[in-house]
């Protein structure tokens, strides 16, 4: 499983694939790579890892996912002239696959009842009639009403044994914070007394299987917001705590998700929607043809991006006449800048001569066919301001801005009919110097497709937007 003959063709195999970007390739080359490109692990029930790679094990180019008798492949595998018996390693793995697939079914739409803390009144109804339970995060009280003895344990990592290690790997089994436990004590316990499966059937008129599972995302998401169970002098730390175990949370969600899968539990409707239907995707189109005009030396006082600069009222309004001179180094609308075949518009290509601190506008018009609303999506290196005839819309001005890629900012944006000016106000950093910035086009329906909406359900997404943090592979050198 590395270093296969042949090369990899899902993506380029040398050079820097993206400028800056990190989904969905997470090095700076394909060379010898068996997948090209790994799909993160979505956070929902029906899901299945077959291979789990990359950070944190969070990845995965080979990801079932089941439904009703039978189940769905995701294979990333770069198996084009490699698989024809070029390579042994992936002719012999793809004919594995093949037969693997030959004889998969599943169990999905089993009833599977979830009880958290305690067990609920129709635990044993649920189990007479064939299906099948979880508890979670019992405690000795509730773990004696369902027959079973337990101790208390404060437990930060555990090793996972018997069938949970089967779906279960050592990256669900580890978190950045104690968690406050019961262990199971009764006979049969496995990994560490953290879980139990009690079997149905036989002499019992209980067909289903009761399974208990001790750890959960309750024992530790909401620990310290707004600084509870923190020590006073480090309450004001509560947001640095709480982003410290995001993650181990997204992985107690996973651990659980698994689990009922395991159990025979359908995905959500959403998900069987999503996958069972073809929508079309939003469309959106990069803005061509940029006048540029800069670069301007920020104030000492570094206030450039709130003061009114030379041209920047030209900017605003669209007047990018280019006989019209601007400040002490005479600066004109002359220079063009369009997106390279990336959307990346080079503003140090264009304006030539810059440096950290530069400041320049990049001016585009916008004609449309009708009054309407729109999405626009930027990135920006670094920082900016964004006008949409004359009015700001969108302010990057202070605060981390991160690297700059495609879409990292979408605000929605309205057109009148006709002649429209878009104007950047955009300061360098670092290193770099530049954006990308695209438009949604007519015809979308924007209700469906808002990335603000914040009244989406949980079981609508395959990844909690609510528990999402910065991408591991954001900066190109992790």
């Amino acid at each position: 499983m590395g270093y296969w003959r042949g090369r990899p063709d899902l993506l380029p195999e040398y050079g820097r694939l993206h400028q800056q970007r990190y989904t969905p390739h997470p090095r700076g080359s394909n060379r010898h790579a068996i997948s090209s490109s790994v799909v993160e692990i979505p956070e929902q029930v029906g899901f299945l890892p077959l291979m789990q790679y990359e950070f944190d094990l969070n990845y995965s180019p080979l990801l079932r996912w089941n439904h009703g008798r039978g189940a769905i492949v995701f294979s990333t595998y770069d198996f084009t002239g490699r698989a024809d018996g070029t390579e042994p390693g992936a002719t012999r793995f793809a004919a594995n696959l093949l037969a693997y697939m030959g004889r998969l079914e599943s169990d999905a739409g089993r009833k599977v009842l979830v009880n958290r803390g305690k067990p609920s009144p129709e635990t044993d109804a649920v189990l007479e009639a064939g299906g099948n339970v979880l508890n979670l995060a019992f405690d000795a009280a509730a773990l004696a009403e369902r027959g079973l003895s337990g101790e208390t344990a404060d437990v930060r990592r555990a090793t996972f044994d018997g069938e949970l290690r089967g779906f279960a790997p050592a990256n669900l089994s580890r978190w950045r914070d104690v968690l406050h436990v019961t262990r199971i004590t009764s006979p049969g316990a496995g990994s560490e007394g953290l879980y139990f499966r009690r079997k149905g059937g036989g002499a019992s008129p209980k067909t289903g299987d009761e399974v208990f599972l001790q750890v959960s995302d309750a024992l530790l998401d909401h620990r310290y917001d707004d600084g509870r169970n923190l020590p006073e002098k480090e309450a004001g730390r509560a947001r640095g705590y709480r982003v410290a175990t995001l993650r181990s949370v997204e992985r107690l969600r996973q651990l659980e998700c698994r689990v009922r899968t395991v159990l025979g539990e359908e995905s959500p409707a959403q998900v069987v929607e999503a996958f069972g239907t073809l929508a079309k995707r939003p469309g959106f189109v990069n803005l061509q043809s940029w006048n540029v005009l800069g670069p301007f030396d920020d104030t000492p006082e570094k206030t450039g991006m709130k003061d009114r600069l030379p041209g920047e009222d030209s900017a605003l309004r669209g007047d990018t006449n280019p006989n019209v001179l601007y400040g002490p180094k005479n600066l004109d609308f002359r220079r063009q800048a369009t997106p390279g075949t990336d959307g990346y518009v080079d503003l140090a290509a264009a304006m030539g001569d810059t440096s950290p601190n530069s400041i320049g506008f990049a001016v585009c018009e916008y004609d449309s066919p009708d009054e309407r609303d729109a999405f626009m999506r930027v990135g920006m290196d670094y920082y900016s301001r964004t006008f949409v005839n004359g009015e700001e819309v969108l302010d990057n001005e202070n605060g981390f801005n991160g690297p700059c890629v495609p879409a990292s900012r979408t605000v929605k944006v309205h057109f009148r009919k006709g002649r429209n000016v878009i104007a950047h106000k955009i300061k360098s950093g670092g290193a770099g110097y530049g954006f990308y910035c695209d438009i949604s086009e007519p015809g979308l329906d924007l209700a469906a497709h808002d990335p603000e909406a914040k009244e989406k359900k949980r079981t609508e997404w395959f990844y909690d937007p609510d528990y999402r943090q910065n991408p591991p592979y954001q900066y190109h050198y992790w």
